[in-house]
């Protein structure tokens, strides 16, 4: 009985042994199946990674990088250096000129050979310039920038304070960065084994307490061993009180403009022992440039100073 009941289980066609039997052969499909989309993943996956990796290895990739980084520190050093140079030169200039990168007219010229001049800061237009003869070109710096405000021709003839606004020489500091640091980078040819890559500057410049400081935002792009490095800020500070001196300047041009056609000497040695600088004159005729005098403040070793000029009757 025994036996012939294992044959009939064995051979049964009934309707439950056709489904044991389908289902086993629908649980082994789904396991081959689900083994075939695995490794097809696997693989998708591993390519992908190699593909990336492959890339980021061996392309021009852009990487935002670290200025530490030993494949940009040479040139952001560079770049730092010039900043720092440059900013050394347009505190050092815009003293010599009375706070511009170049003085608009009219201006005292002080050396025609060079073309030094220095602003004026006192200056009576109904002398020697008509508003007929005002020309606005000859305002305009060679450095970009709007030209001072101090002597639109609408502007009554008569003596008047013509200092520049500190946020006037801080633009014009920035104007002084943006247009001579390329004459320092050079193309980077000092640098065959990079390809550098630049973009425009633009320079914001501060007066702050004891120092002027240059943010220069100048897009680099610098390509070395297969690889494509971004930098972009650079800053540097130049130790001049600058701040102190054009504190000093105005008090004297607000005694200045109490008496238009005389100077009060006592006045000038008082506000100079007040800021610990010296005031020096030098007169011409119908001028005098006053150079303020900066001890505790150096640039290339030298002790600072501004310069500016009144003119009088």
């Amino acid at each position: 009985m025994t036996k012939e009941k294992e044959v009939w289980d064995e051979n049964d066609l009934g309707i439950i042994g056709m489904n044991r039997r389908m289902n086993r052969g629908i649980n082994k499909n789904k396991k081959g199946q689900l083994a075939i989309f695995v490794i097809i993943g696997v693989v998708l996956v591993a390519g992908i990674l190699a593909y990336f990796s492959y890339r980021f290895e061996n392309s021009n990739a852009l990487i935002y990088a670290d200025k530490n980084n030993p494949d940009v520190r040479p040139v952001y050093n560079f770049v730092t250096d010039c900043v720092k140079s440059v900013g050394n030169d347009a505190v050092y200039q815009i003293g010599r000129t009375g706070g511009y990168a170049v003085p608009p007219e009219p201006f005292l010229l002080i050396d025609d050979e060079i073309y030094d001049s220095v602003a004026y800061y006192l200056y009576d237009r109904g002398i020697d310039q008509s508003q007929e003869d005002y020309d606005l070109e000859n305002t305009a710096a060679a450095v970009p920038g709007a030209p001072s405000p101090a002597l639109a021709p609408e502007e009554p003839a008569g003596k008047e304070n013509y200092m520049p606004s500190k946020e006037r020489i801080e633009m014009e500091l920035g104007l002084y960065m943006d247009n001579f640091i390329y004459y320092c980078l050079k193309d980077y040819r000092d640098f065959p084994n990079f390809n550098v890559t630049q973009g425009d500057a633009k320079t914001t410049a501060k007066i702050e307490d004891g120092k002027v400081v240059f943010s220069v935002n100048y897009p680099l792009n610098i390509e070395k061993n297969g690889k494509t490095y971004s930098v972009k800020d650079f800053e540097n500070a130049v130790p001049v009180r600058l701040d102190k001196i054009y504190s000093l300047t105005a008090e004297i041009m607000e005694n200045q403009m109490e008496k238009t056609d005389a100077i009060c000497m006592n006045c000038i040695y008082d506000i100079a022992l007040k800021y610990d600088m010296k005031v020096k004159m030098m007169d011409s005729p119908d001028e005098i440039v006053f150079a303020v005098l900066d001890e505790k403040s150096k640039i290339n070793n030298r002790e600072y100073m501004f310069y500016f000029a009144n003119k009088y009757d």
